[in-house]
């Protein structure tokens, strides 16, 4: 599974701080939930790779040679 984790939606933690509130949610809260989700997908048998938004946009190239890597694996 590759999970595409948008700045302002996933509260990008080198952007945020762990009290920030985004869309009337804390951020910390947003983690947690994000951690715990992540956490049973892979207790499924799942492999998951994230990548960020400011990843993908501030280095395509690199970011994509990952997701190519990891969808090869």
């Amino acid at each position: 599974i590759i999970e595409h984790n948008g700045t302002y939606d996933h509260a990008d933690p080198r952007k945020y701080n762990a009290d920030d509130k985004i869309r009337g949610k804390i951020a910390k809260d947003i983690w947690k939930n994000e951690k715990n989700m992540l956490k049973g997908i892979r207790k499924q048998g799942y492999k998951v790779l994230v990548v960020w938004q400011n990843d993908l946009e501030k280095d395509t190239e690199n970011a994509t040679n990952k997701i190519l890597k990891f969808a090869k694996s």
